[in-house]
């Protein structure tokens, strides 16, 4: 989460968690399901709030 409200690319988050890029798009996908969000812009005025 915090990776995406920095706003870094799903490389860059891969490569700092040391997991596959595959395992950062399923992860951002859950976080957005259990949110009720679609994109990060959303996703970071709901924590904002």
């Amino acid at each position: 989460l915090k990776e995406i409200v920095q706003l870094k690319s799903i490389r860059d988050m891969a490569l700092e968690l040391d997991i596959t890029e595959r395992t950062v798009k399923y992860r951002i996908s859950r976080i957005f399901d259990k949110t009720g969000t679609k994109n990060q812009r959303e996703l970071i005025r709901i924590i904002s709030e």
